[in-house]
């Protein structure tokens, strides 16, 4: 990839040297003319790389022409950064006052010896350079990357059309509503498309077909949207919510516009026209699609979408050209899809034809070599996309990579160059990793609730591929690896424990590494580390031994952007130096893994281009040292810690707008005033999405007014004082926000107009624990996930309350949680009942799990709901009671375990015709329990008061897996079990008095997993164990006869058991 790192790089050198910064100091110091020389010469060769790319796959004058181009650009770009290194010591010296800027030159050395020094150095690199770029015997031509540009916008459309006007077009709408009226159909969506060359008259006849009579008697729900060029499925989603409620969507993020659209659609048949679509994007019409489930059936997307003159010729010989091209693909469904995906924008002839008779096709193909299909869509990259996806190599293959952790990556490296359209860094990382998703050289994306993107792989073969464009630039020491690092290597990662085996000698020969991913089991190992690599730009510690301070030799690392320091397998508690402070170019810092920061330096103001920090939640801090508040290009800040009177204070967060993501702040029992928390302008920091605010209770100051603390911290969420309510605007980009161990918070909500208001507009998953006086809470109208924990029952109810219609001639009710999916309630021990009005409003809950509630004693109103899939109820010693369980038409699991007062089941459970697994397990008192005839999965396990087994087992002829431990009812097996022809895997649990295995067992002729455990009278197995030759799995555990009896080859009950591929006795695998 020697051609895209000598084009990111001389990107690099020519953004840094067009800094005003860099600039002000050459002229300071005298050097501005040979920075303005060295800035051509870069221009220069940047000029001819297009065409040496184009040479260098058949022309080895040219690959070792950029090898030697490349060698000389990374050493110029070291040389620029010390000089932007000291152009940035004096910045920070200014903004400290100090305004002589010769004066901060002389604090570290000779200004006269630096600027000698500095000039001779750009002036040798750039001869070198000019050198190089002279001495070749090809020509290279002066080419530009193509960049490009956003896509005009055409008029947009609508659905007015003067019938009177149109005329010729009663056939092609007879037939279009036709397809339109037949709902018989089996999918909720089907899709009706018309397409032709632009002006024939498409819009024209979706519009008839829109305002038609019989088209808006079927579908209710009408919405037409002009798409034109960007396709952009917010601006669509926002446009289809304004087409059906008449209302705007300012201003509101894509998770809570999809969950409008939702409500707005769910049960509905829409008919939905998209018009005028000119350019899909496979992954974006996915998403889109994904947001119209949940219609009634028979609802219809209906597209006009245009292609220009001519095209459809052209189309067909496409086709014939492309079918040429998957035959060279040799059969491989990955080079297929990602030639595919870059193909899919090419609309010309002679595009087609380039890419069918390239020259990477002729290529020796030998039977471990790159696919062809993926390096001719790598070497259609661009030069920037080139370099971030080779430098992918440093991962090892199978490895999840973090889309964030890449990103930061690619970014300290100088591989992503601003836009110039006010993007920050972050979003045009992120769309590199779209571009690579989308042609599938990312795969298996997994994503977070509100659907951002956490991680991938990358498939082996694009593995490959990675370090075939690589060459020698990533190198990893694989475990048990003879040492062999090639020279030239730049990024360098070891698999294996310690770099032990490469000597501090070894490391010289590789001074100029730029990435270090590295384990290390001795602090000898950390020390040669910081004192071999002077140009490293990301350094990963993975340590293997407890340290408690890092030494101050980091504090040389000037050109450090990037520091991760992790534990493997121990806890770590460790200080930071004063001396990092010296590395004034890092960006990100983090400490992640059993790695818990116990003291930060006292200032870190210095640390200006701080980007990131990243800290373990356990973190050991007692304080945020101060200048924290002047890092202000600061995007993540995991934790903030209150000191006890001594660092920075919250108020300090007042500057940092630009943070993002996640933000954790602990130890607010600390506050001593309300004007911190309130000068924090948490509510400002328009990216934060994730808040957790965290007092521990075992240190609460007896002189503070916690209730008053704790309140104005919330305070910090609700809208300015003074302005209506009903207009107020609380945290618009809050999702998440956990409180946690306020004892004596009180109110949330302090008046009862608040109490009815509609707040955190945004927010989907609350989480408190041990608020036990808490009372009332605001409306959450997007809350999707709730957790309560050591909370009051007035809370639950405030939280789960009904509130009346706006309208006044409306008798009807609102529900606050109608878009509740999930709710954990646990040790809430005044919670006596959950009565019927409580369940009303959770018509979309899917997961209810209530546990530990010392009082409950019954539940009701379960019928209402219906979209219900999971119930756990667990350790609520006094409930006896459940109503309404014949309701629950959706449910799937259902989970019931020490409750000890429940003596039956409702019948109604046999009504639940999705329920396929059943876990109950110490219900002493449970004498019924009704089975549904759709379980799959079976548990009853220390439920001796069971009475037989009510309805039998015959019905259930889906049960795969059972699980028992009723020794009283083992006998009323024996008729049943042999009738379960499905079932694959038994679970016999703590049956006393059983000396051998019971006879009808060995009627299960088809199962293949058998686990046996606590049965400690169980004296032998019997002989017809062989005669289960099924049995692919055998476990035994905490039988103590069979121990000895089952030893391979020496037992007396081996030779009975022999057969079993996999046997474990008492946790080990004897085969």
């Amino acid at each position: 990839m020697a051609e895209a790192v000598v084009f990111g790089i001389a990107e690099k050198i020519l953004t840094d040297l067009g800094s005003y910064v860099l600039q002000d100091i050459g002229s300071a110091l005298g050097v501005k003319k040979e920075l303005k020389k060295l800035n051509k010469t870069i221009i220069t060769i940047k000029a001819v790389l297009l065409h040496a790319e184009e040479l260098h796959l058949t022309n080895p004058e040219v690959r070792t022409w950029l090898r030697r181009i490349k060698d000389a650009t990374y050493e110029a770009d070291d040389i620029i950064d010390d000089f932007a290194i000291e152009a940035l010591r004096n910045k920070l010296v200014i903004r400290d006052n100090i305004n002589n800027m010769v004066r901060n030159f002389a604090s570290s050395s000779n200004p006269i010896l630096f600027r000698f020094k500095m000039s001779h150095r750009i002036k040798e690199i750039r001869e070198k350079l000019n050198e190089i770029q002279a001495d070749r015997s090809f020509h290279l031509e002066t080419r530009i990357e193509y960049i490009r540009l956003p896509n005009s916008g055409r008029a947009n459309t609508h659905s007015h059309v003067d019938e009177s006007r149109v005329y010729g077009r009663e056939c092609d709408k007879e037939n279009i509503v036709a397809l339109l009226l037949d709902l018989n159909g089996n999918d909720n969506l089907s899709n009706i498309s018309i397409q032709g060359m632009g002006g024939v008259g498409k819009t024209t006849l979706a519009k008839l077909v829109y305002k038609d009579e019989r088209v808006a008697s079927k579908f209710k729900t009408r919405m037409w949207v002009c798409v034109t060029e960007e396709f952009d499925v917010k601006k669509i989603t926002e446009k289809m919510i304004k087409s059906v409620t008449n209302n705007e969507c300012p201003n509101l993020e894509m998770d809570q516009l999809q969950s409008r659209l939702r409500e707005q659609l769910r049960g509905k048949r829409f008919l939905l026209v998209l018009d005028d679509v000119w350019n899909e994007d496979v992954e974006k019409w996915d998403e889109l699609k994904d947001l119209l489930i949940g219609g009634a059936r028979g609802s219809k997307l209906f597209k006009t979408r245009a292609f220009e003159t001519g095209q459809e010729e052209e189309n067909q010989k496409l086709v014939e050209i492309g079918k040429e091209i998957v035959k060279k693909c040799g059969g491989i469904p990955l080079a297929a899809k990602t030639l595919g995906s870059f193909m899919r924008f090419k609309t010309k002839e002679h595009e087609w034809v380039y890419v069918k008779n390239s020259d990477v096709w002729k290529l020796p193909q030998k039977e471990n070599d790159i696919l062809p299909a993926l390096r001719l869509t790598y070497n259609h990259f661009s030069f920037s996309l080139r370099q971030c996806f080779a430098y992918c190599s440093i991962f090892p293959k199978g490895f999840r990579i973090h889309k964030e952790d890449l990103i930061q990556l690619w970014i300290v490296q100088g591989f992503i160059h601003s836009s110039g359209q006010n993007q920050s860094l972050e979003d045009i990382g992120s769309e590199y990793v779209e571009d690579l998703m989308w042609r599938s050289f990312f795969q298996e994306p997994e994503v977070s609730g509100y659907q951002n993107l956490i991680s991938f792989k990358m498939h082996d073969l694009v593995h490959d591929l990675a370090q075939f464009v690589a060459g020698v630039e990533c190198f990893t020491v694989h475990k048990d690896a003879n040492v062999c690092i090639p020279e030239g290597v730049r990024h360098l990662r070891t698999i294996e424990k310690s770099i032990s085996s490469v000597t501090k000698e070894n490391l010289s020969k590789f001074c100029n590494i730029r990435t270090l991913i590295v384990k290390c089991e001795f602090i000898s190992s950390v020390e040669n580390i910081f004192s071999s690599f002077k140009f490293l730009r990301v350094l990963a510690l993975q340590l293997f031994f407890e340290i408690e301070s890092l030494p101050s030799s980091i504090g040389d690392l000037k050109h450090l952007r990037y520091l991760e320091i992790s534990s493997d397998g121990i806890i770590t508690t460790l200080t930071l130096p004063k001396s990092i402070t010296k590395l004034q170019r890092l960006q990100t810092f983090k400490s992640t893994g059993g790695c818990r920061i116990r003291e930060l330096p006292t200032d870190i103001s210095p640390m200006a281009e701080l980007r990131h920090i990243v800290l373990d939640e356990d973190v050991l801090l007692s304080h945020m040292p101060s200048g924290l508040g002047k890092l202000t290009s600061l995007q993540t800040l995991s934790v903030f810690v209150v000191g006890d009177g001594i660092g920075c204070k919250l108020n300090e967060l007042n500057e940092l707008m630009n943070l993002k993501g996640k933000l954790t702040i602990k130890n607010l029992e600390n506050m001593t005033s309300a004007r911190d928390s309130e000068a924090a302008n948490l509510k400002g920091k328009s990216n934060l999405e994730t808040l957790k605010f965290v007092w521990n209770e075992n240190v609460l100051s007896k002189d503070v007014n916690q209730q008053d603390i704790a309140a104005d911290v919330l305070e910090t969420l609700r809208p300015p004082q003074g302005s209506m309510v009903k207009e107020r605007s609380w945290f618009p980009s809050l999702k998440t926000l956990h409180l946690l161990s306020v004892p004596n918070l009180v109110l949330w909500s302090r008046t009862e107009e608040e109490k009815s208001v509609a707040s955190l507009p945004c927010l989907v998953d609350l989480t408190i624990y041990d608020c036990p006086k808490l009372k009332t809470m605001p409306l959450l109208p997007s809350l999707e996930k709730c957790k309560l924990y050591i909370c009051s029952q007035k809370l639950i109810y405030s939280l789960l309350k009904t509130i009346p219609k706006t309208n006044p001639t409306s008798s009807s009710t609102i529900y606050s949680l109608a878009t509740l999916k999930s709710l954990e309630i646990g040790g809430c021990g005044d919670l006596v009942c959950l009565p019927e009005k409580v369940f009303q409003g959770l018509s979309c809950l899917v997961s209810l799990t209530i546990l530990d509630c010392k009082s409950l004693n019954y539940l009701s109103g379960m019928q209402y709901l219906t979209a219900l899939e999971s119930l756990d109820l667990v350790r609520c010693k006094e409930l006896h009671m459940l109503q309404g369980m014949d309701g629950l038409t959706s449910l799937q699991t259902l989970v019931i375990t020490h409750i000890t007062k429940l003596a039956s089941i409702p019948e109604g459970l046999q009504n639940c015709t999705k329920l396929h697994t059943l876990l109950i397990r110490d219900c002493e008192s449970l004498k019924a329990l009704p089975l549904a005839t759709s379980l799959r999965y079976l548990a009853i396990i220390g439920c001796e008061s069971l009475l037989g087994w009510p309805n039998g087992l015959r019905n259930l002829t889906l049960l795969t897996c059972l699980g028992i431990s009723c020794s009283s009812n083992m006998p009323s097996l024996t008729e049943e079990l042999h009738l379960l022809t499905a079932l694959s895997s038994l679970v016999i649990v703590g049956v006393k008095d059983m000396i051998t295995l019971p006879e009808w067992l060995r009627s299960i002729i088809f199962l293949r997993h058998l686990h046996i455990y606590d049965c400690p009278d169980l004296e032998c197995l019997p002989q017809w164990m062989e005669c289960l030759t099924a049995l692919e799995e055998l476990k035994i555990g905490s039988c103590y006869h069979l121990t000895s009896r089952c030893q391979k080859d020496r037992g007396e009950d081996w030779p009975k058991i022999s057969h079993v591929p996999i046997i474990t006795i008492d946790g080990m695998q004897i085969q």
